[in-house]
């Protein structure tokens, strides 16, 4: 038996309530993972926070970065000329999350063209608006046969569902709906330490696309220890915090929207643990 058949005959005994009679080695092994530098949420900025955003990454040494591309607007173009990383590219747009069906092809082919060459291709974020069947059938699979078209050797992602209850109910229906056919990995959002319920919904590898806590003083905890064991569970060592910076300067944050050039405003201690540990 493999170790993800393994984990995932745990996960099963899990959701029936048994995990608490387990062997101590089964509970070891589902805790196992060590800590890595993890990729990074980056939303996409312009002028002087866009400048600070690429100064606060390099400061961190982060080389893997999860930013939307935009549909309409080449959003993420200066740093992906700019940085050079890892990137998920979110195949979506902030001002149209969930562009028609009509529209959708042409859209997903331009924004793959002038974003060539990204590790993987994740087809919008949190669709929960949209049933798990029609984002499947309606945006899943036409991205994928098009970005496969360009380029049979990129990579894509079924988008991830909100990292809630019904985020993880909409997983399991999105599989249901054959998202395993349409792509190479399953993303998920986990803000809750839960990585074990996933292993019985897929058979394709995991992307961490999200995951995080809005507590700076719990961030390094978070990090250092729930992230590593979300990745020794999960078997994949592509997790995403969330988040570098965002416009409420909410919790999530490492960095404040007011950094500049010369002078990022650090907001979470995180910041400071990851540069002293991987950084410059």
């Amino acid at each position: 038996m493999d170790r993800r058949v393994f984990l995932r005959n745990a996960a099963l005994a899990a959701a029936g309530g048994a995990l608490a009679g387990c062997d101590p080695d089964l509970l070891n092994l589902l805790n196992e993972g060590e800590e890595r530098l993890w990729g990074m949420n980056v939303h996409p900025a312009a002028g002087e926070l866009g400048a600070a955003q690429i100064e606060a990454l390099n400061r961190l040494g982060i080389r893997r970065v999860r930013m939307t591309l935009g549909l309409h607007d080449d959003l993420a173009g200066s740093y992906l000329r700019g940085f050079g990383a890892e990137y998920v590219g979110i195949v979506a747009d902030f001002g149209d999350p969930f562009p028609s069906p009509a529209a959708w092809p042409a859209l997903v082919r331009r924004a793959v063209q002038r974003s060539p060459g990204l590790f993987c291709y994740e087809i919008l974020n949190e669709p929960m608006q949209i049933a798990p069947g029609d984002y499947v059938e309606r945006y899943l699979r036409p991205a994928y046969d098009i970005i496969k078209s360009i380029n049979p050797t990129y990579r894509v992602a079924a988008a991830a569902p909100t990292g809630t209850s019904n985020g993880r109910t909409y997983f399991f229906q999105m599989t249901d709906a054959r998202a395993d056919d349409w792509c190479d990995f399953r993303a998920a959002h986990l803000y809750t330490d839960q990585p074990e319920v996933y292993l019985k919904a897929t058979r394709r590898p995991f992307l961490i696309t999200e995951s995080g806590i809005n507590d700076r003083g719990r961030h390094l905890d978070w990090w250092s220890k729930t992230m590593s064991r979300i990745s020794g569970v999960l078997e994949t060592e592509r997790l995403y915090f969330y988040v570098l910076s965002d416009s409420e300067d909410s919790g999530f944050a490492l960095i404040s929207r007011s950094s500049r050039p010369g002078a990022i405003a650090v907001l979470s201690p995180l910041y400071d643990y990851i540069r002293g540990k991987y950084g410059s």
